[in-house]
């Protein structure tokens, strides 16, 4: 009896971010329909409800936090050129950072702070097992060196973050009343600006010129950003027991500045770019571009107004337009560019698992890349994150309920659809005819820049 060949070991580094983005896909459908679930709190502009808050914990630690991680491990070795400590830990750590967002996300949507609080604790164990096993500036060449602080920064912020979500465990314990609109604030601000958005420049700053083959190089008035974002964050702290509006203000203007810095670089990227067709990747992630460019300016015109007074005279206003902030900046901003880049860098390390250098060959010749994507799935994708992100601002702004939830339904309809588009890239046949979506440079090689 002839012996069935064997099918070589793959690599480890191409297997986990793998896993971590069908967890992560999975966990992000889920917040998709916990937006639906709000879509009355989203038209009434109720940003502060346990539904609202389920869905915005289920998209930034089920699919932004689970995505970080993932990437790093295969990014770590090539973007930081250091090798993950443990890598053999993940099955381990994965586990329980999928039940600790499970955990909250369902604690704070039906609003039990001390089931959260379970949650929390497994969160804080498994993110800091994984920046001891993925991180260690100490550790990078020098010329990684500065990449990889900034990484080690955006996880200091993600600290800072979980710190202040459990200072909810110590509330009123000998005293300790903290005001809790600048609670929410500083967390928002480490969550979204300090952990999310460093990490998506240091990372970015490295995938996204090579991604569009772009002739610029990175502006030195960039070396400004991770200051400015994390500067901004750190100056709400002191608000935390006084309040002190116009430091408030102040600290938004701060990041909006370090925002402002990341959009204008990012229009250099695309403005010089030698891919001149945008495919569905490259497209999302000029949607991301868009999308941060107007929640900065709204970011903006919100702390003027804090400033002056005005818009807190009129405080339905008001609300609205920090509903529409936190989903341009969190479901359009960083959700996006995160499904922008993944569109790509899951198609690439499919093929790298199935017919890539190391696996078993195919039985009808080499196989390529772009025969592992689908074109027409990826396309409704993107075009459904952005018909859903137009018609949840100008739902909320009008505040019509039936609006908000059909937009939140087209939201998760797209996460489905992506989902499904990376399920068949890893397990469905390749497509026998290979569509014209060019990957001129290898997704994940050393970038030039």
């Amino acid at each position: 009896m002839a012996e069935k060949p064997t099918v070589p070991p793959i690599a480890p580094h191409h297997r986990v971010p793998l896993v971590h983005g069908l967890v992560g896909m999975v966990l992000f459908v889920g917040g998709g329909l916990l937006l639906v679930r709000a879509a009355d709190a989203l038209a009434r502009g109720a940003w502060a409800t346990p539904a609202i808050l389920g869905a915005v914990h289920a998209l930034t630690l089920g699919w932004l936090l689970t995505l970080v991680v993932g990437t790093l491990y295969q990014l770590g070795p090539v973007a930081l050129q250091v090798t993950p400590r443990a890598p053999n830990m993940w099955p381990w750590l994965l586990p329980l950072h999928t039940v600790g967002v499970v955990i909250v996300t369902w604690g704070v949507s039906v609003g039990r702070h001390d089931v959260a609080a379970f949650g929390w604790l497994l969160l804080a164990i498994s993110t800091s097992a994984s920046a001891i096993v993925l991180l260690g500036p100490w550790r990078a060449p020098e010329k990684t060196r500065a990449r990889m602080r900034l990484v080690t920064l955006g996880f200091l912020a993600l600290g800072v973050t979980l710190l202040l979500a459990a200072s909810r465990l110590l509330w009123g314990w000998q005293g300790f009343i903290p005001v809790i609109s600048s609670l929410r604030l500083s967390h928002s601000a480490f969550g979204l600006v300090g952990f999310g958005t460093v990490i998506a420049w240091a990372l970015g700053s490295h995938v996204l010129p090579m991604f569009l083959g772009t002739r610029a190089h990175t502006s030195p008035a960039t070396r400004w950003i991770p200051g400015l974002l994390l500067g901004g964050a750190t100056l709400l702290l002191p608000t935390l027991f006084s309040g002190l509006a116009a430091l408030q203000a102040v600290a938004v203007m701060v990041m909006a500045a370090g925002q402002g810095l990341v959009v204008w670089q990012g229009l250099q990227w695309f403005r010089n770019r030698a891919n001149r067709a945008l495919d569905p990747a490259l497209t999302a992630v000029a949607i991301a571009f868009v999308a941060l460019l107007l929640a900065t300016v709204l970011q903006l015109v919100l702390a003027v107004g804090a400033l002056s007074g005005v818009l807190w005279l009129a405080h339905d206003v008001w609300s609205r337009a920090v509903t529409i902030w936190g989903v341009l900046f969190l479901a359009g901003w960083l959700a996006m560019l995160v499904a922008g880049v993944l569109l790509r860098v899951f198609v690439f390390l499919s093929w790298m698992v199935r017919a890539g250098p190391g696996a078993r060959p195919a039985a009808h010749g080499p196989v390529r890349v772009s025969q592992f994507s689908r074109p027409s799935l990826a396309w409704l994708c993107v075009a459904l994150f952005a018909v859903s992100l137009l018609l949840l601002c100008v739902t909320i702004a009008a505040g019509s309920t039936s609006g908000a939830q059909f937009a939140a339904g087209l939201y998760s309809t797209a996460a489905i659809v992506l989902l499904l588009h990376h399920t068949l890239a890893l397990f469905a046949p390749p497509r026998d005819t290979v569509a014209a979506l060019p990957l001129s440079s290898p997704p994940l090689a050393p970038s030039p820049h």
